[in-house]
């Protein structure tokens, strides 16, 4: 359970799953909130804490003019990738671990915060999970001055997890503000996303 945990939260939080997922034996619909917030500031990097039922993990955010760059161990060692780049405009891409990620049209987006004109970005990427080479794709929704919305993760094609924005909670008057970050991604210290998250795990199945 506590493996199972962890690559979820790393997954949500970087995107990338990793091999050391042991999926229940049979089909379990799972809902939970995960907190995101931004705890510490050093240098244009950015902790971010990542809490799901009792377990917490960190991953580390660095801006560098306008980009936004996501960095975590791997069982190979330190792995850096482009998570964000501005202006988003409609068909850039960029190269993504070890796929691409690429912006699309604006759209409407409904989520139990509200309603929403977000931008989604959908990174792609091939990776090994339970011993077989699979395809692993998310598609993240941004909003202006507000940052994710709604996280939609899939493996070969099927859905994998949904979160959806429950509340943004902004720093409080008495904690330190950075006032950095991109137009689609504010990195205010002690800012937190609070999203609602359901996942499907399905094992023995082709």
């Amino acid at each position: 359970m506590k493996d199972r945990i962890r690559i979820l939260l790393v997954f949500c939080c970087c995107f990338l799953l990793t091999s050391c997922l042991t999926p229940p034996h049979s089909f379990i619909p799972q809902k939970t909130e995960m907190v995101y917030e931004l705890q510490q500031e050093k240098d244009s990097a950015f902790l971010m804490q990542v809490r799901s039922a009792g377990q917490e993990e960190f991953a580390s955010f660095h801006l560098r003019e306008q980009a936004l760059f996501l960095v975590r161990g791997t069982p190979e060692g330190r792995e850096e990738a482009q998570f964000l780049e501005q202006p988003l405009t409609t068909g850039k891409s960029w190269k993504w671990s070890t796929g691409t990620a690429t912006v699309l049209a604006i759209e409407p987006v409904q989520v139990p915060m509200g309603s929403f004109q977000a931008v989604p970005v959908e990174y792609q990427r091939n990776a090994q999970f339970q011993g077989k080479m699979v395809s692993i794709t998310e598609r993240i929704w941004f909003v202006r001055h507000l940052g994710w919305i709604r996280i939609e993760q899939k493996i070969d094609g099927k859905l994998f997890a949904l979160q959806e924005l429950i509340r943004c909670d902004p720093p409080s008057e008495n904690s330190s503000v950075s006032g950095k970050g991109l137009d689609y991604f504010p990195l205010d210290l002690h800012r937190s996303w609070t999203f609602e998250k359901k996942s499907e795990f399905e094992a023995g199945k082709e």
